[in-house]
């Protein structure tokens, strides 16, 4: 019973960083008193019926370089079934991504994670990779403006290629420039399962805007793609009109802020007078 009390306090500690609107779904005001004064069979049961539970942290609340998350998300993973994970704006830095991925490889409820604005690094982000090599459940995945670089956009990449399960990921603003987009561009050709891809703002350039293009004549699974702010060019422009016209799956784009002018602009629109399943295009600058 000492070692239930040690595992409960170590509980309070975790719910001391999340809202207090958590605090009832994953340890209702019973469960402590069931802890605390039952046999060891009712323990265990009440143990093992783990609640379904969205997490997210309290306000204000940072984890720098990761200190103390791994720790706190095992605590949690014991006592509740966590299926949504929101750690946006945590100070997690690399270390951090490694406490995530350590995580992941012993979570199997997790189905949606918020990583957004961490500076994950490329250390950060190698470490979230491996474990989407191996990960089945995770299916949502925000890890926007987390300095990936181009060595964490082709990690993220070669991940891609044998992840069967994750359909939505953004990376958007995280500078993976021309050999990032091309590395991408290379795992949508066998990766089947993505659907919803955010790419905004990666200075990806003409080149990864071609590779994009040339892989979207291939990938029959992708229907929402940002490629906002990119510097797409004239050139890229006139890439992504091209296969507009023979693509039969992509439904949403987003093109605005790459410099299209007149030539991409007009070969869109010409391409848009044969192409029969694109039903939301934004040219909008952001």
């Amino acid at each position: 019973m000492e070692r239930r009390r040690e595992t409960h306090d170590g509980l309070q500690d975790v719910l001391e960083v999340l809202p207090q609107e958590l605090h009832r779904k994953i340890l209702p005001a019973n469960r402590t008193f069931v802890l605390r004064r039952t046999s060891k069979t009712m323990c265990a049961a009440v143990e093992n019926a783990k609640l379904d539970t969205v997490v997210e942290r309290r306000y204000g609340v940072k984890f720098p370089n990761g200190a103390g998350l791994q720790d706190k998300l095992n605590c949690l993973n014991a006592w509740c079934r966590v299926t949504v994970l929101d750690l946006n704006n945590c100070d997690l830095r690399e270390g951090g991504g490694q406490a995530i991925a350590a995580v992941l490889r012993e979570n199997h409820t997790l189905t949606n994670l918020n990583l957004y604005h961490n500076e994950l690094g490329q250390g950060g982000s190698q470490a979230i990779a491996d474990v989407l090599r191996v990960n089945t459940t995770l299916t949502n995945l925000d890890l926007g403006y987390n300095e990936l670089g181009e060595g964490g956009g082709q990690a993220i990449a070669a991940a891609l290629r044998v992840n069967t399960t994750l359909t939505n990921l953004n990376l958007r603003g995280n500078s993976l420039g021309e050999g990032g987009g091309q590395a991408i561009a290379a795992a949508l050709r066998v990766n089947t399962t993505l659907t919803n891809l955010n790419l905004g703002d990666n200075r990806l350039g003409q080149g990864g805007g071609q590779a994009i293009a040339d892989v979207l004549r291939v990938n029959t699974t992708l229907t929402n793609l940002n490629l906002v702010g990119n510097f797409l060019g004239e050139g890229g422009g006139q890439a992504i009109a091209a296969v507009l016209r023979v693509n039969t799956t992509l439904q949403t784009l987003y093109l605005g802020g790459n410099e299209l002018r007149e030539g991409g602009g007009q070969a869109i629109a010409a391409a848009l007078r044969v192409n029969t399943t694109l039903t939301n295009l934004n040219l909008a600058d952001p």
